[in-house]
């Protein structure tokens, strides 16, 4: 019976350590998705950075969170539906973020290149009169 009651003791150690794990892991999505949504411009390297960091802090609660299943699934399996709901909502709201700052700085970067093209390198054609042999300039032009 000891021998029972400390296994069992070491899988409640095991679970506690886990969901406390877990719990580290979703305290920091909050802070991400509370950092993402703020109501002030958004520097788009940070958001570029912060959604690589996004992503493994997701791959560290699902491994958490995937030994809680194998342990007790009945006990655990609406927390990762909550959670994966929370991350792909905000992984979505993010990569629309980037995409539009992307498409903005494309757009602008076409446009200054095409206000930026020099006058120099455009040839227009020479455009003379010509001359009759009589030395009068006559109405025909030539060009070249």
């Amino acid at each position: 019976m000891s021998e029972d009651n400390s296994k069992s003791s070491e899988v409640d150690d095991e679970v506690r350590t886990l969901i406390k794990n877990r719990g580290i892991v979703k305290a920091k999505m909050t802070r991400m998705e509370n950092w993402f949504k703020q109501d002030k411009p958004l520097d788009i390297v940070q958001c570029k950075l912060r959604l690589e960091q996004l992503m493994q802090i997701f791959k560290d609660y699902d491994n958490f969170h995937t030994e809680l299943e194998v342990m007790d699934y009945e006990s655990h399996h609406q927390d990762r539906e909550i959670m994966e709901d929370k991350y792909f909502d905000l992984i979505s709201f993010v990569t629309k973020i980037v995409n539009q700052s992307e498409d903005t700085q494309q757009s602008n970067s076409s446009t200054d290149n095409r206000s930026t093209i020099s006058h120099s390198s455009i040839k227009l054609p020479e455009i003379s009169r010509a001359i009759s042999n009589t030395g009068q300039a006559s109405s025909n032009y030539l060009l070249h």
